[in-house]
């Protein structure tokens, strides 16, 4: 059995050599047969096929398991071993280094399936029943939690709602008593209303006030026109009361003046409503008499409280107000800590208070203060439960229920917002409605209330529990231990095979980067074709991984001739359409920016035309500098390949006319006025990969010519097709889109040829994913009816809006760069520990001055010592936020600026803001200490890099005043030389010396409108203190005229 065993292996080692890598159960089968018949011996060839190839290990084979298989060598020693053969059949030699990884892999993962299957679902069950158990445990302990939330808020409402429900009733039935009292009074008294007196007031009213919690009672009797002389005359004889109310309760009366003799308003507005409801008897007794004979219902609200009183029979409540009539009566302060919130309530008192059918003949004014009526609502050990007082009238307070208080929290619904088991906070929502059932009748005149309870963390946190989390770790925990065993074990075996699939990711995704997917899988195909080669010569060559792909790229080696020993890949596309587009105005442009800007520009724009290539199903072959090259109608046929490049050329000017507006406020002046031209040809192609170094996917004949052309020879902002091209637009219904050009093009090659011009409306399209841009004859008249010329559409109609979009544009680029510098001047000023404010300094202060400002110029500046712990807070510039006022400020003064500016050439304002960016340039590229990481080493290098910049761009306020200077240097330039000026304004001359006239000028002119008053605030942001003015004005000189 041993002899037959290790012949079954030399017979597989022997096909594996020959390349017969139809599997191993099919190699197996034969060898087998082969075995039994050399032998002489039957052999069941089922029992052959079940034996495992692991059984080498058995104690039979221990001394032959080396000499067995050898896959996996090192390349040298397989090199070494090729050619070596040996008749012993127990010690077969295998050329291992020649096979593919793959097939490695195929076969270990064929003799090792049922292992890894059993490994697999042995670590799956474990892992499904520990997840199972920890979720079960998790979830098991935190419903419990919930469940006990849940039980305690609800006790909690009910408890609310009790005590709201007691409080309030408390409340109604005090005035409904006072009412019910006064008319009973006057029927055994037989006293005729108005002109009622309760004797005894403060006694018989006293424990109903209290009872109710209202800050007062007031009855207020009804007075109609006719009665308002003989109601003066009897108040006024009556107002005994109050010393009989002031000696009921101990106290002496004050104020001892007598009552208004007459009913009044309280703002004393002429009396046209009636009836009147003068105050009348108080509880407690007025501090303050004049609140006797004060019309209840003088205020519109208050009118529209009695009237709802007088419709519905009944009491009824007005809104929530801050200050009632009664502080003004009994002079109370307001108790802030709780606040203050109070509502009018009015009961109606009927002529006879055992017949409600009578007439109503007063009324009996209570107010409210809904925060005594809101305090003791739950224990002291409730806490964070938040409370919201809701009115018809829009109205919402909120509070908060601490240790059995209640907190005045603020107007609005205030409450905290939450999650809670996959439900928020307002979801357990609790409305106690209050009065329910007794103000149904009273209309949208009054206002009704109810109250709001919500739950908050802090109440969630008293039964939040950390059990479900220490359960549910230490049950992972310990599934972990568990798990450990396998994933160490299988931790070895997977390190050679995910490093085998990594390679062949990497290579896959290179690929794909570099060509269209049919050429991929080509390319894929064939290198899986010379793997599988039976010579040894071309298996070797080709590996799969990066050997493989890079030895496919490079051409494998040449043969004796020269010639490239692998066939390329190329075909001929026979319909295709290229475009090239070239961004004008970029050489230029690129030289006077950073080669950060130069790519963000770059890099904004390709990706866009990227994304509009992917949409239309055009592919993009390579960029070449600032030059974009797609081709449409490969590697897959389109009949419409013309119409698609079509859409695409259009697409790619009017994003390229967006973006480049959109990036000008960062990448500077003049951005805006960069645009793409674009050519258009269609034709045949060769397509392919070129291999050797840095292989690509290539065009090349005379259709990429003749695009080039197209494009060399269109315009700014346009799209100029060929002859061949615009026939095939109009083939597909699109003649309306072209027009010919004028004149005819000159081709290098061709001669002069008729080009035409590509005209769409922007915005007609949408770029649609893998969508059939023709999918009807709809869509096709309505594209048609949206067609118009292309440059119209990108330029504006109105030259003067253009300008004034250019002017915004310029001075929201100088508005960014100079506020970010104002940004570091203030981040170094915080870093000092000084806090300015516009109180503490105004810089409005006319600077000192002696003679002109030539003058002033001074021969050495000195800037600041080097600190190595404030230049790192510049880096930290962007975290400061610069208020709205000062951008404002800044926004406007930058306006002026350009408004001061003259449309003379070289000295306006878009001038300027082309020397303040070489300003920034310039200052950019010296080397800053700030830009050094602050470490032991390199403070001494920093400050060397400070002494030998001259400290500039350690100090913001420097910089700043390098760009300020430049933006305000040409101010009201005439346009002229200074010579030439003289003679024309002498007066201006005579003021300035004769000297440097124009740049004088322009400083005193921008100064003077730094200094006026609506400028404050930015002067204090970029100066904190006097000295800082004198040395940003002194800056500022020099930078101009030095």
């Amino acid at each position: 059995s041993c002899s037959q065993f290790l012949a079954f292996f030399d017979n597989i080692v022997q096909a594996i050599e020959r390349g017969e890598r139809e599997g191993s159960n099919n190699i197996m089968a034969p060898n087998t047969t082969d075995i039994a018949e050399d032998e002489g011996e039957d052999i069941d060839r089922s029992v052959k096929l079940a034996i495992p190839w692991n059984l080498t290990t058995t104690s039979e084979m221990e001394g032959k398991k080396d000499s067995l298989l050898t896959i996996g060598k090192d390349d040298d020693e397989d090199e070494d071993d090729e050619d070596s053969t040996s008749s012993d059949l127990h010690q077969p030699t295998v050329a291992s280094g020649d096979l593919e990884i793959r097939e490695v892999r195929r076969l270990t993962e064929g003799d090792n399936a049922s292992i890894q299957v059993w490994r697999n679902i042995i670590l799956f069950l474990l892992q499904v029943v520990a997840t199972f158990i920890t979720v079960l445990t998790y979830i098991f302990l935190d419903h419990n939690d919930i469940q006990n939330f849940d039980r305690g808020y609800d006790q909690v409402v009910e408890t609310v709602r009790d005590s709201l429900e007691s409080n309030l009733r408390g409340f109604t039935d005090g005035p409904e008593g006072l009412a019910k009292l006064v008319s009973a009074h006057a029927v055994a008294a037989n006293e005729a209303f108005p002109n009622v007196v309760l004797p005894n007031f403060e006694v018989q009213v006293d424990r109903a006030r209290r009872h109710s919690r209202a800050d007062a009672l007031i009855f207020a009797p009804l007075v109609y026109e006719p009665d308002v002389t003989e109601w003066t005359m009897f108040s006024t004889a009556n107002q005994g009361w109050i010393d009989e109310s002031f000696a009921t309760i101990g106290q002496e009366r004050i104020n001892k003046d007598p009552i208004p003799s007459e009913i009044y308003n309280l703002n004393h507005s002429p009396i046209t409503d009636y009836p009147l409801a003068p105050y009348w008897q108080l509880s407690p007794p007025p501090t303050n008499p004049e609140i006797v004979n004060l019309n209840a219902v003088s205020m519109a609200q208050d009118r529209l409280i009695f009237d709802a009183v007088v419709v519905s029979e009944s009491f009824a409540i007005g809104n929530v107000t801050e200050k009632s009539v009664l502080q003004y009566a009994t002079q109370k302060e307001t108790r802030s800590e709780l606040g203050n919130h109070h509502s009018t309530m009015m009961h109606p008192v009927f002529a006879n208070f055992q017949d409600q059918a009578s007439r109503i003949v007063g009324i009996v004014v209570s107010y409210l203060h809904w925060e005594n009526y809101l305090q003791d609502l739950v224990p002291s050990n409730v806490n964070g439960i938040f409370l919201v007082l809701r009115n018809t009238c829009g109205q919402n307070f909120t509070y908060e229920l601490v240790e059995g208080k209640t907190l005045y929290v603020g107007e609005g619904d205030l409450h905290e917002i939450g999650d809670l088991d996959e439900r928020d906070f307002d979801d357990y929502e609790a409305v106690i409605d209050l009065l329910e059932g007794t103000m149904e009748s009273q209309g949208d005149s009054t206002c009704r209330y109810m109250v709001s309870l919500f739950p908050s963390t802090t109440y969630w946190s008293d039964y939040d529990s950390n059990m479900p989390y220490i359960f549910a770790i230490v049950v992972s925990f310990t599934s972990l231990l568990m798990a450990m065993f396998f994933f160490t074990y299988d931790s070895f075996v997977e390190t050679r095979t995910r490093k085998i699939v990594s390679e062949a990711a990497q290579s896959n995704a290179i690929v794909a980067s570099l060509f269209p997917t049919e050429l991929r899988n080509r390319l894929f195909k064939e290198d899986d074709e010379n793997s599988n080669a039976p010579s040894e010569s071309s298996s070797k060559k080709y590996r799969t991984g990066k050997h493989g792909l890079k030895n496919f790229l490079l051409g494998g080696k040449s043969t004796e001739d020269g010639m490239a020993s692998q066939k390329p890949i190329a075909d001929l596309f026979t319909e295709t359409t290229v475009m090239f587009a070239d961004l004008v105005g970029f050489t230029a442009w690129a030289s006077e920016r950073e080669p950060t800007q130069v790519f963000t520009l770059l890099e904004t724009l390709y990706q866009a035309f990227d994304e509009i290539v992917k949409g239309r199903r055009v592919f993009k072959v390579e960029t070449v500098g600032d030059c974009y090259v797609a081709v449409a109608g490969l590697p897959e046929y389109k009949r419409d390949h013309a119409t698609s490049m079509a859409r695409v050329a259009r697409d790619c000017v009017m994003k390229t006319h967006e973006l480049t507006r959109r990036l000008e406020v960062t990448l500077g002046p003049d951005t805006s006025e960069l645009s793409i031209r674009v050519g258009l040809h269609s034709g045949p192609v060769t397509a392919g990969v070129l291999r050797g170094d840095r292989a690509r996917f290539q065009l090349f004949g005379d259709t990429m010519n003749v695009a080039s052309r197209m494009e060399h020879t269109s315009e700014k902002g346009r799209i100029q097709i060929s002859k061949t091209t615009a026939d095939l637009i109009t083939r597909d219904g699109k003649g309306k889109w072209i027009r010919p050009r004028n004149e005819l093009v000159t081709v290098k090659g061709k001669g002069d040829l008729q080009t035409y011009w590509l005209e769409i409306k922007s915005g007609q399209f949408s770029v649609r994913d893998g969508s059939n841009e023709d999918s009807s004859t709809s869509q096709l008249t309505k594209e048609d009816e949206l067609f118009a010329i292309s440059r119209e559409s990108i330029s504006s109609s109105n030259t003067s809006t253009k300008l004034a979009s250019k002017l915004d544009r310029l001075i929201n680029w100088n508005v960014e760069i100079l506020g970010n510098l104002i940004k570091q001047i203030m981040a170094r000023r915080k870093e000092n520990g000084a806090s300015i404010s516009a109180e503490d300094f105004d810089a409005k202060v006319e600077l000192t001055r002696g003679g002109t400002v030539l003058d002033e110029v001074k021969e050495i500046i000195a800037l600041p010592d080097f600190d190595d712990n404030i230049a790192p807070s510049i880096l930290d510039y962007e975290a400061i936020q610069l208020s709205d006022i000062v951008v404002s400020q800044l926004r406007d003064y930058i306006h002026s600026i350009a408004m001061l500016h003259k449309n003379n050439p070289f000295h306006n304002f878009e001038h300027a803001s082309h020397v303040v960016m070489s300003a920034v340039k310039l200052l950019g590229r010296i080397v800053a200490p700030s830009d050094i990481e602050y470490d032991i080493e390199r403070k001494r290098l920093a400050s060397t890099l400070h002494r030998h910049t001259y400290g500039i761009t350690s100090d913001p306020l420097t910089q700043f005043s390098c760009c300020f200077g430049a933006l305000i240097h040409d101010v009201d330039h005439p346009g002229v030389p200074n010579a030439q000026l003289i003679k024309e304004d002498p007066a201006l001359a005579n003021l300035y010396r004769q000297k440097s006239v124009a740049e004088q000028n322009s400083i005193d002119i921008a100064w003077r409108l730094f200094m006026e008053d609506r400028f404050t605030q930015l002067r204090t942001a970029i100066c904190g203190t006097q000295v800082e003015l004198q040395r940003f004005r002194q800056l500022v000189v020099n930078s101009v005229m030095a």
